[in-house]
């Protein structure tokens, strides 16, 4: 497991931090898989995304035309960039283009939070906690799996709300570069084993807020399945 100014400088920063992620420098045993997808997978991509040559194509001409027209944006104008934003909206253009705009706003809003984190200056939230997990091994799927801790695990004194979202934040936009997980998407398991007052109490409505906004309007990518286990009775 893994243990875890301007608009357009903001969303070069996002780019950058996707890129430059290295958790083998984190001393974990989970590590991005950068290869081409599997035939498997683009067999998936084709029959749920709309994914081929003719639409990728006509969809990624019509990204960079919206965004061409719209000067407060300023995106890496890669296809492999544009194609993290085209999967998830399955190839319709300007779906992914308000996407686009969503995350934009979203950063410009969370700055403090998601400014431009890199795991090199937060080491510790990834080696000093066992709060956010990623299995080594994918599930039956394929499919990438991320295990949130946020009962006795979780000490909101050594890692705040703030950090964790950072944590998660930073897993995700590593997990981008991986078109295996763009295609195949992620499943996330939210563990309240031990929960407590003080994890309760870390739990503000304003950092619900964040989470629920970014993983439901701004996250550009495929949430397949969430699972809450050992869920404590004040959640009934």
């Amino acid at each position: 497991m893994l243990k875890a100014s301007s608009m357009s400088k903001q969303m070069k920063s996002m780019d950058d931090c996707g890129r430059s992620m290295s958790f083998k420098a984190l001393k974990a045993a989970f590590s991005l898989d950068t290869s081409p997808m599997s035939q498997e997978a683009a067999a998936i991509a084709e029959r749920e995304l709309r994914e081929t040559p003719e639409q990728v194509q006509k969809s990624l001409a019509e990204l960079r035309q919206l965004l061409k027209e719209n000067d407060t944006l300023t995106y890496k104008d890669t296809d492999e960039y544009l194609m993290i934003f085209l999967r998830p909206n399955k190839f319709y253009a300007q779906s992914a283009y308000d996407l686009m705009v969503r995350l934009a706003t979203f950063k410009a809003k969370n700055q403090k939070i998601v400014g431009n984190p890199l795991p090199t200056e937060e080491k510790k939230l990834f080696t000093d906690n066992s709060v956010v997990n990623v299995l080594v091994d994918r599930d039956h799927k394929n499919r990438r799996i991320l295990i949130l801790s946020m009962g006795s695990a979780w000490d909101p004194k050594r890692m705040t709300s703030e950090e964790l979202f950072k944590v998660l934040y930073m897993i995700q936009v590593a997990s981008l570069v991986e078109e295996e997980t763009q295609v195949r998407g992620v499943v996330i398991i939210i563990d309240f084993h031990g929960l407590s007052t003080k994890q309760v109490m870390a739990m503000s409505p304003s950092f619900a807020m964040t989470l629920l906004l970014y993983i439901q309007e701004s996250m550009p990518l495929r949430l397949k399945e969430v699972h809450i286990v050992r869920q404590p009775f004040l959640f009934n």
